[in-house]
């Protein structure tokens, strides 16, 4: 019996020792895990990222783009030419054009003002069924649209 207990405490001291050890290493091994992930995020934290561009952002670039358009036969893409716009330069100091998609009122009256050297009242925009935006600019100055409309050949 004497042996039987030598052998069980025997067991017994090497399956304490493999738990030890089995302890120690898990330890070590959520040791470097913790590290590996502690050096992984710093180095991720120290990483530049880029900046995402909000709305605001955006929306604010594309009108820096509109506003370099240089070239104001660009917003102004040509005069419109039916019945309606003409009885619109005799009635209402009137003159439409069909403008660039993306051009503002205010990219549409200040090309117009440079091309014409005039000043512009106000400007109504609408996109028509043909997907063209038209812009019906009004002068300040009365029977101008109709001199205009004469150099255009409108009339």
């Amino acid at each position: 019996m004497d042996e039987n207990k030598e052998e069980e405490k025997m067991e017994d001291m090497m399956n304490d020792a493999s738990d030890t050890r089995h302890a120690s290493s898990k330890k070590e091994d959520t040791k470097q895990k913790k590290e590996s992930k502690s050096t992984k995020s710093e180095a991720l934290r120290t990483k530049e990222k880029p900046k995402k561009e909000t709305k605001a952002e955006k929306k604010g670039d594309k009108k820096k783009q509109l506003a370099k358009v240089e070239d104001p036969w660009e917003t102004l893409k040509f005069v419109l030419m039916t019945e309606k716009c003409v009885r619109q330069i005799e009635l209402k100091n009137e003159i439409t054009f069909i403008a660039r998609r993306g051009a503002t009122k205010k990219d549409i009256a200040d090309a117009f003002e440079t091309v014409f050297e005039t000043r512009v009242h106000h400007v109504k925009t609408v996109i028509d069924q043909k997907g063209r935006k038209k812009a019906y600019i009004r002068l300040a100055e009365s029977g101008q649209a109709g001199e205009i409309a004469i150099k255009l050949g409108i009339i």
